[in-house]
């Protein structure tokens, strides 16, 4: 396979995921310490074993958008729609296994994946965090064979401040990082309480 200039693919990447406030990209590196992984049985590997990279893109309600937030038009939304099939086609193009993962996916884990990519933290209640945004974020994922430049991840407590409302509220759990059962969780109550 002829490998192209890394810096170049990872910008391009970006830049038809622009339309997306929240985007990171992970080597496959960090994937092999698991000591961060959330969940050990769903790494990418599990979607495309000689993955090189993961991107993680989505959006959330920001802080500051909740009273000014303009609703999206229409074009926005085909971009939001059509931009990651785009990115697909284009690693295709340059001879790279892509595959998208769409939140619905429970065969990996997407928390995981944007932790590691530098989007968000992981909180208390095991969903991500991301300052400005809380716990609304909802992301998606491209695994893929094209080794792209990963970004850099945050200082700790950069997202999650450890203030634990968002575990007070939940009623699956009692503990912090711990599973539950998530057919009981539905309140959206840490959503609520999240003060980043």
């Amino acid at each position: 396979m002829e490998y192209y200039n890394k810096q170049e693919v990872t910008k391009n990447v970006k830049e038809m995921l622009s339309a997306f406030r929240l985007l990171g990209v992970s080597s496959r590196e960090r994937f092999e310490n698991e000591e961060i992984s959330t969940l050990k049985d769903k790494h990418p590997k599990k979607i495309l074993e000689n993955f090189q990279s993961v991107i993680v893109f989505g959006d959330g309600t920001h802080k500051k958008d909740k009273n000014t937030h303009e609703p999206l038009s229409f074009n926005d939304h085909v971009e939001l729609l059509t931009s990651p099939t785009g990115v697909v086609k284009y690693l295709n193009s340059l001879g790279y296994k892509s595959h998208i993962i769409h939140k619905s996916n429970i065969d990996v884990s997407l928390v995981d994946m944007a932790v590691k990519a530098g989007v968000g933290e992981l909180s208390p209640v095991n969903s991500l965090v991301v300052r400005g945004y809380g716990l609304t974020p909802v992301i998606q994922a491209i695994v893929t064979e094209a080794p792209l430049v990963q970004d850099d991840l945050p200082e700790p407590k950069t997202h999650c401040i450890k203030c634990n409302l968002c575990l007070k509220a939940c009623p699956i759990r009692d503990k912090a990082y711990v599973s539950g059962d998530m057919s009981k969780c539905a309140c959206n109550k840490c959503v609520k309480v999240c003060p980043v």
